[in-house]
């Protein structure tokens, strides 16, 4: 059983020490508590966590090509219709 930080299961997960707090407060990650301050996570665990919301990525419409714009440029006593 591999133990990591909060920072390193924050950095694992790609969210914020904050939004980590968070989680473990809503019982999402399982911790253990080594010290009056200070929570140690089990690495597996969090991997496991990160498995389990991990969302299918579709296939993305193809997009329509658009002709390009012909750019108007502002030049001073310009007379705008």
């Amino acid at each position: 059983m591999e133990m990591i930080t909060k920072k390193e299961a924050a950095d694992l997960l790609t969210v914020s020490p904050h939004t980590l707090d968070a989680m473990l407060q809503k019982g999402l990650l399982p911790f253990y508590r080594v010290g009056p301050r200070m929570i140690r996570l089990n690495r597996s665990d969090v991997l496991g966590y990160l498995d389990s919301v991990k969302v299918e990525q579709r296939e993305q419409p193809k997009r329509r090509k658009v002709a390009p714009r012909h750019e108007c440029r502002y030049v001073p006593g310009m007379k705008v219709v």
